[in-house]
């Protein structure tokens, strides 16, 4: 009778251990997607007669317009900006190396937005754009968008890491 019990306790236990290992525990095991920014950006451009010309920003213009974001020293980064100032349309996006770099490029956007709506942007319609714009975090990547368009670069994004997550 006591072999009976002793094997039916043990069988319990058994069988609460294997339900306790098959929880989720809100892990995931899928990888992030390794996305190329830049090339996101070139399929897109080229591909898009509607966006205005833009021209890739440089370090130095990164310094500029995102002071600290070259000295993170990201994983990658790819900003473009309107050829003409009177075109509010910037796109930047960033793959962070941690969660307090990518919490600190967010903030770094979200300077960008507030220093083109407090004066930096002239016209009203530029200021308008900046205004509207927005700083998404997925994983590892920050995008900026501003302007009529940059919504497509954050579709193909999207598309790219895996649907409408964002």
């Amino acid at each position: 009778m006591q072999t009976k019990t002793l094997a039916a306790i043990l069988a319990a236990v058994l069988c609460l251990g294997l339900l306790a290992g098959c929880g989720s525990g809100g892990e995931s095991t899928q990888e992030e997607p390794e996305i190329d920014l830049s090339a996101l950006w070139t399929e897109l451009a080229t591909d898009n007669d509607q966006l205005p010309a833009t021209v890739a920003m440089d370090e130095a213009s990164l310094d500029a317009a995102y002071p600290g974001l070259t000295e993170l020293a990201p994983r990658q980064a790819m900003a473009q900006m309107a050829m003409i100032s009177a075109v509010a349309f910037e796109v930047a996006a960033v793959q962070c190396e941690s969660a307090d770099q990518t919490a600190a490029v967010k903030e770094i956007f979200d300077a960008r937005i507030a220093a083109q709506v407090e004066g930096g942007a002239f016209y009203p319609a530029t200021i308008a754009a900046w205004e509207s714009a927005q700083v998404v975090t997925q994983g590892s990547y920050v995008l900026l968008l501003c302007g009529e368009g940059s919504d497509t670069y954050l579709s193909a994004f999207q598309a790219a890491y895996g649907g409408d997550q964002a």
